[in-house]
């Protein structure tokens, strides 16, 4: 697959909730590796069973970003405290690429324990409980 074939999707960020899966058939998604956790393994192998997920390593994503194959960004958050989100390792990263390059992103209410819930799906993978950046709501780009 050449990157110039590959149309803009949205890319998933965080950890989504079951109910998320049940809306999104026939959708493609990019999904990043969400380090340490390596979590978008698993929330690949959940996604392909009805939709294209497309698995990238967190390297990947400002490229993605540059040949503006990201349309928008879903965003699941832990946490929300005044327009306040607590995402995962990486947020602020993510964060900064969407407002550079004037992506939207759209906020979901996440697992509140990822560990637990994603290990149930898949036990190849390691897990780490690990978190942290807060994102103000104002810095997505396309608000």
């Amino acid at each position: 697959m050449n990157l110039y074939d590959i149309n803009p999707m949205s890319l998933i960020w965080g950890y989504p909730k079951d109910s998320f899966y049940k809306y999104t058939k026939g959708e493609s998604f990019f999904v990043s590796e969400m380090r340490p956790s390596f979590a978008g393994l698993s929330i690949c192998q959940h996604l392909n069973k009805a939709n294209t997920a497309i698995y990238i390593t967190d390297n990947m994503l400002g490229i993605l970003f540059y040949k503006n194959k990201i349309k928008d960004i879903l965003f699941f958050y832990k946490n929300k405290k005044d327009n306040l989100y607590t995402g995962i390792c990486g947020s602020l990263y993510i964060n900064v690429l969407a407002k550079t390059h004037n992506i939207e992103i759209k906020f979901y209410e996440g697992l509140k324990n990822e560990f637990e819930e994603y290990r149930k799906i898949s036990t190849d993978f390691p897990f780490i409980n690990y978190y942290i950046e807060s994102c103000d709501e104002s810095f997505s780009g396309g608000n």
